[in-house]
């Protein structure tokens, strides 16, 4: 059974991501999310800080906080793989689908022991969104009102 706990170096094309897993990875092996073979793995736990720091940009989509009610959340937002890709295309080409994506995300981020602590996780199959206000004052006139 593949060992979904690790990843390489060659499953992102953000060069940070690639040295820390080359200058930090506990052994060499067969990687099950990108198949490379012979490549420094590292456990997925210690690249969590790096994208917990990257998901502060997107919220979960909620009515009344980030979508209008007559929007469909599938319309507003997209899964937060997609999204960190279309933004900042952290994961490299050998990881060529969104499932692909989504399962190291889902793994770097969302691992079993947090889920055992009781901590507040936010789901990956949720829906997510580039974080922005449904209400914005103008500085001109000084109303508020709703932004889309």
């Amino acid at each position: 059974m593949p060992d979904l706990s690790v990843c390489c170096p060659e499953c992102f094309s953000h060069e940070w991501l690639r040295e820390k897993i080359q200058r930090e990875g506990q052994h060499v092996g067969r990687c099950a999310y990108c198949g490379s073979s012979g490549v420094p793995l590292l456990d997925t736990i210690a690249l969590r800080a790096a994208f917990e720091n990257v998901m502060t940009c997107y919220s979960i989509v909620m009515y009344g906080e980030n979508m209008f009610p007559e929007e469909d959340p599938v319309d507003v937002g997209e899964y937060p793989a997609v999204l960190i890709q279309e933004d900042f295309e952290l994961f490299s080409e050998r990881l060529d689908d969104d499932k692909k994506q989504a399962g190291l995300l889902e793994e770097i981020l969302w691992r079993a022991p947090e889920k055992a602590a009781g901590l507040p996780l936010m789901e990956a199959a949720s829906i997510h969104v580039v974080k922005r206000c449904l209400i914005s004052l103008s500085p001109t006139s000084g109303r508020v009102s709703a932004t889309r």
